[in-house]
């Protein structure tokens, strides 16, 4: 993915004219993703497993404050490869 694909995909943006600056920092997503392994879906498995660990509440209002928390931060509008895990 990283040495193949991607740089194909660089190419393939460049020459659609897509603009340098959207095109590095979709493909920075792609590339981050690629390196640490966490998307939405990761990051949600991994916060559920650290709360549930961690505290006495039911599975139930662990998923409830894991979802909470993943709104939260998606409306930053932050990758979700860079979000922190409780």
């Amino acid at each position: 993915m990283l040495r193949r694909l991607l740089p194909m995909a660089y190419r393939g943006l460049d020459s659609a004219g897509v603009d340098a600056a959207d095109r590095d920092r979709l493909l920075g997503i792609i590339e981050q993703r690629c390196l640490t392994g966490r998307n939405g879906a990761t990051w949600m498995a991994e916060a559920f497993r650290s709360l549930h660990g961690e505290s006495t509440s039911d599975r139930f209002d662990v998923l409830r404050q894991v979802t909470g928390r993943y709104r939260e931060l998606m409306n930053t509008n932050e990758p979700a490869h860079g979000w922190e895990v409780p």
